[in-house]
């Protein structure tokens, strides 16, 4: 092998091993994104001619979508459908999640601290546990509140 050949396999193997750091370190895809760089410059640089550089890439190419197809399909219907990785669960009201279009309808609707209100804690309204917060006052465990206001996710009670 000639030196460039091992010029060649030096960055492809940098390209490599930044690859496998994107897949361990947290970040925004740069260590990624350069790793690709560098497989693709060594592949360029491996090739005797443009052609064989243009082969290379549509072979890595149809190898990459063929993958790519082949975990979409797994994990929509094949095996990776029935791992721990996607979440199969529906997410109802039922199963304990709230909508937000849902949570204005508690306006008004009173109910009893179950846990000490400072500002934040667990009210009981209708047989549901609910997190509030409060405006910044101290509720004790057992006071009777009421629902000012939602806001987003939030649910603001005051005292009655």
């Amino acid at each position: 092998m000639t030196l460039i050949d091992w010029i060649a396999l030096g960055v492809m193997l940098l390209g490599v091993i930044l690859l496998i750091v994107e897949v361990y370190a947290p970040g925004f895809g740069l260590p990624g994104l350069a790793g690709l760089l560098f497989c693709a410059a060594g592949i360029a640089m491996f090739a005797d001619t443009w052609g064989q550089a243009a082969a290379a890439f549509t072979i890595i190419a149809v190898i990459v979508a063929a993958a790519f197809g082949f975990t979409l399909y797994s994990a929509s219907k094949g095996r990776l459908s029935r791992s721990k990785l996607i979440l199969n669960d529906a997410v109802t009201e039922k199963a304990g999640y709230a909508d937000f279009d849902a949570l204005g309808d508690w306006v008004g609707k009173q109910g009893v601290a179950i846990s000490p209100l400072r500002p934040a804690g667990v009210v009981e309204i209708e047989g549901k546990r609910l997190d509030v917060v409060t405006r910044g006052e101290f509720l004790t465990e057992g006071e009777s509140v009421r629902i000012a206001q939602v806001q987003g996710r939030q649910i603001i009670v005051c005292r009655i």
